[in-house]
């Protein structure tokens, strides 16, 4: 038998001892049972919550743990026992188990469970506790989502649901059990009888939708919005052989999406054989099996140092299917978002052959598919070409006469600076006021500066946004040091140590807890990679004392000065704003103004910060969530994942003297007042009041 061992004590968060604590509450129970109490948080939250007499009995291997722990509850009993120890004539029979058990494989079980090679000790702690159930009895159980959709663990699914009934699959949001573990649960029900016909799956993502969820599932019901719950035939759960909210919930999405198609769709099966085997002589598409972010791409594309095992192989059922459009048409955002919805595993996210089947394609006419490949092609042969004249000027920089002139016509095409238009607001306009705001050197050179200053402020409030409050709490010294207050009146050089160092810690944790980036609230793992890249952060580091070798003499800058350091400057700047396409282009900059709620659903107008385009536009979005009106967040359109950004540290404002909208950030605190500034070239400072983490920043 596998060894199965227990890991360090964690307690359960209050909002989801909550959530057992309602849905128990419509169980009738006499007799409770927890059989890994720990410090019996749970399971007295459970008892006390319950109107009628109710005996409660908890197990917990551990003696120092249950030791401290103080009660003088009558019918409260606790017990120092290895639970899977303990014969059901032992512990005699329940009608309502709760439990939240240890994460780790450490504890060896020598108890035979159907024959079942466990896998998990939550699945041990699962079966064992089913032996002592009464019937029509029921459980909630708090279990990491392997459980849900591993192929370890396929045969204890396909175990209990022929034994048992499988009511609920309520899932928590990435990060809920943080500082202690960043892995994602879920909560389930399950119930001592034959498996019910229809499961609830939802998504405790808002603690302000409790009621709904609760009152949904015991009612049997459901709106608009699937987070607050939903019904799946549990024939199409045996189908499949998964218990993910996540994954039925894209499959509905899906479903709604391939509905408003604008061309008619096809099953990406029924125009591909898709195949783990390569047949040689043959191109095809290779959809990698691991990271939904990553491009799909042709066979005849393949990088040298890449392997093809790497890969899904899809080759063309015949000569009419056009190769090179489903590429297209799956790296577009409608197919990654297919693809977002398809993965499994928090950590590393992955394809298996038998998930690719919902895979959908539109299919417009011929023409239109040939116009789109032939766009691709075009944008292709221009990279190519400007790659081509950075060779040849480099090879003989003085015969550059025709390549300046190339130049110049893609500029002038280049008006509304397409290159950036995809990218967040604040980043695009910077970057176009710093390259071509000014003929003015020593101006553009301050604009230089400037931007390099937004970048390591923006980056660094997006990496404490992100930060769960608990792990900013831990780690308080390893991002402010001991001179915290240093921040209330914060610098250039301020905002580049403050950002080196949140990177250090993102770093630090990414190594230590495989969870981490998936526990983040936008866990968007390449996202962040992105932001805390070595590189970024080498360049970004040095701009601060170039600057101050500048400015070290009072008066104006030399023009030829100016002229050189941009030199110096202009590829840098280049360079990091590349990498920064790469994540803020994935994502939007939205400040919601006002929020209307119809049947689950909220209907928020937005303002969205994109590109160089002023005013700002003005568009409605629905939500399954909530969101604070006058607070920025990031928002990833194919996941609908967002971040919001600390209000006390970013702002969007209309200047109430000039009337113009700006994004504005911390600069000092003054009093019980906090400054701020805008990195546009805004000429009126704001005020507001000093909250939040602002305060934090007093001198003792």
């Amino acid at each position: 038998m596998k060894e199965i061992k227990l890991s360090e004590e964690f307690y359960t968060p209050e909002h989801v001892i909550k959530l057992i604590i309602e849905l128990s509450k419509n169980f009738s129970s006499r007799r409770i049972l927890d059989p890994a109490c720990g410090n019996a948080q749970l399971l007295t939250s459970v008892f006390e919550g319950r109107g009628a007499p109710t005996e409660a009995i908890g197990v917990e291997i551990n003696e120092e743990v249950i030791s401290l722990i103080k009660h003088d509850i009558s019918n409260f009993k606790l017990i120092n026992a290895d639970f899977f120890s303990l014969s059901p004539e032992q512990l005699g029979s329940f009608d309502l188990v709760v439990c939240n058990p240890p994460f780790g494989l450490r504890k060896r079980i020598k108890r035979d469970f159907g024959g079942i090679k466990l896998r998990s000790l939550h699945s041990a702690f699962i079966l064992a506790s089913m032996e002592v159930m009464q019937p029509n009895g029921y459980m909630i159980f708090v279990v990491p989502e392997g459980i849900l959709f591993s192929k370890f663990e396929s045969v204890f699914r396909k175990y209990v649901t022929e034994k048992y009934s499988l009511e609920a699959v309520i899932s928590i949001p990435a990060g809920t059990f943080q500082p202690y573990s960043g892995v994602k649960t879920s909560v389930l029900i399950f119930k001592n009888s034959k498996q019910r016909e229809n499961v609830f799956f939802a998504d405790y993502s808002e603690q302000g939708s409790l009621s709904t969820i609760v009152t949904n599932y015991i009612s049997s019901a459901s709106n608009k919005n699937l987070s607050q719950g939903f019904w799946i035939d549990y024939d199409e759960i045996k189908r499949k052989n998964v218990w993910s909210y996540i994954a039925f919930k894209g499959a509905i999405d899906l479903e709604s999406i391939r509905r408003n198609s604008k061309y008619p769709t096809t099953s990406l099966c029924k125009l591909v054989d898709i195949v783990t085997i390569d047949r040689e002589d043959e191109d095809a598409i290779l959809i990698p099996r691991v990271g939904v972010k990553r491009d799909i791409i042709l066979k005849s594309e393949m990088p040298e140092d890449m392997k093809l095992q790497n890969y899904f192989k899809c080759y063309a059922k015949n000569e009419s299917i056009n190769l090179q459009y489903i590429k297209i048409y799956l790296n577009s955002e409608v197919g990654l978002k297919q693809r977002s919805y398809l993965t499994v595993g928090s950590y590393i996210p992955s394809l298996s052959l038998h998930s690719l089947e919902p895979l959908f394609v539109e299919v417009p006419d011929s023409d239109i598919q040939f116009e789109l490949v032939k766009t691709e092609q075009e944008l292709r042969a221009i990279s190519s070409r400007f790659q081509g004249l950075m060779q040849s000027f480099r090879s003989n920089p003085f015969d550059g006469e025709n390549i300046r002139l190339l130049t110049k016509n893609f500029e002038k095409a280049d008006e509304k600076e397409l290159t950036f238009e995809n990218i967040i607001w604040p980043l695009a306009t910077s970057y176009r006021i710093a390259t071509k705001g000014s003929l003015d050197v020593t101006s553009q050179l301050h604009s230089y500066f400037k931007i390099f200053e937004m970048l390591a402020a923006f980056n660094s409030i997006v990496l404490l946004s992100a930060l769960p409050s608990e792990l900013r709490l831990k780690y308080d010294l390893e991002i402010w040091t001991k001179e915290k207050s240093n921040y209330e009146k914060i610098s250039f050089g301020l905002w580049v140590a403050l950002y080196r160092r949140l990177s250090n810690l993102y770093i630090k944790l990414g190594k230590s807890e495989k969870d981490f980036y998936s526990s983040l609230r936008f866990g968007k793992q390449d996202f962040y990679q992105n932001l805390i890249h070595k590189k970024l952060l080498r360049i970004i580091d040095i701009i601060p004392e170039k600057r101050n070798k500048i400015e070290a003499h009072s008066g104006i800058v030399p023009e030829i000065i100016a002229k050189r350091v941009i030199s110096e400057l202009s590829p840098v700047l280049n360079s990091v704003f590349s990498d920064m396409f790469h994540s803020y282009s994935s994502v939007r900059l939205i400040y919601p103004q006002s929020m209307k709620k119809n049947n689950g659903l909220y209907n928020i107008r937005i303002k969205t910060l994109e590109g160089t385009n002023y005013p700002f536009s003005d568009e409605e979005i629905q939500s399954e969530f909530d969101m604070d009106t006058e607070s920025l967040y990031l928002y990833d359109t194919i996941s609908h994942a967002r971040l919001k950004l600390l209000p006390e540290l970013i702002k969007l404002i209309q200047c109430e003297k000039c009337a113009h909208w700006s994004v504005y950030l911390f600069s000092k605190v003054e009093k019980d007042k906090a400054r701020y500034v805008s990195y546009q070239n805004e000429i009126h400072d704001y005020y507001g009041h000093r909250a939040g983490l602002l305060n934090s920043f007093r001198k003792t």
